[in-house]
């Protein structure tokens, strides 16, 4: 009867709980595990883990919420990972832990400067409260590129031409508290353009008033509320402004 109830609970685990469990010690910083799942892994990723960690408490004047997650973040590649991603993905908030899980073609293009995915993915454990998708993907990538300029981040790749003009379904989205769409999931160009706009929005506050006062933001109940009080102006007028 254990046995059959052990059996079970392993079918119903989720897929990153199996890749957990499954998972190797590669390396082991201050701050970070670095863990291996069905792929090789360089252990020389792991400084530039922990750069990056230290540089983007640096930049938001934030630190690791080891209150909530602990005082350790665990870094898993895996072959079974297609799209890097926090434990949970977008409902990470709701069970909050310090977990990533990297596909092998990111970290492999980390260790040549070519990909800052995994910046991307370290700042949603930094700034895991959130109530905005899009500024907290936009603040993600923003991060992303100030430790690793000119790198490729999420969908958009390095040396590919930004999206043009965002679409308004999109463009309505910044700076909002809506959650994240369905289609974020299924439509891979709509996906590719919406992290790139929130991206440039982001970055277009940023360049405003400062990172303190994005942060302010970032970290309000109802963000969209408090933009014509920080900018001086509507959401509307913003999104022009960032040339979306």
């Amino acid at each position: 009867m254990c046995a059959c109830t052990a059996v079970q609970a392993q079918r119903q685990a989720s897929p990153d709980a199996q890749i957990l469990q499954r998972a190797a010690v590669v390396a082991q910083g201050a701050r970070i595990s670095l863990l291996a799942d069905q792929v090789t892994v360089d252990a020389a990723l792991l400084p530039l883990l922990e750069k990056a960690l230290d540089q983007m408490e640096v930049l938001t004047g934030r630190t690791l919420d080891i209150a909530t997650m602990g005082p350790r973040v665990q870094v898993v590649v895996s072959a079974q990972t297609r799209v890097s991603h926090v434990w949970r993905g977008y409902e990470h908030p709701l069970d909050p832990r310090a977990l990533v899980f990297l596909a092998p073609r990111v970290a492999h293009d980390a260790m040549r400067g070519l990909n800052a995915t995994y910046v991307h993915e370290l700042a949603h454990v930094l700034t895991w409260r959130y109530h905005s998708h899009t500024l907290r993907e936009g603040l993600a990538d923003y991060l992303a590129l100030q430790v690793v300029p000119g790198a490729g981040v999420g969908p958009n790749r390095a040396g590919v031409p930004p999206p043009g003009r965002v679409t308004p379904q999109i463009s309505a989205l910044l700076g909002s508290s809506t959650p994240s769409p369905a289609w974020l999931t299924t439509d891979a160009e709509l996906r590719r353009e919406y992290y790139w706009a929130s991206r440039r929005f982001v970055q277009h506050l940023i360049e405003l008033k400062g990172l303190e006062t994005f942060m302010r933001l970032y970290e309000s109940p109802q963000p969209e509320q408090l933009l014509p009080e920080f900018y001086g102006t509507d959401q509307a007028t913003l999104v022009q402004q960032a040339g979306l």
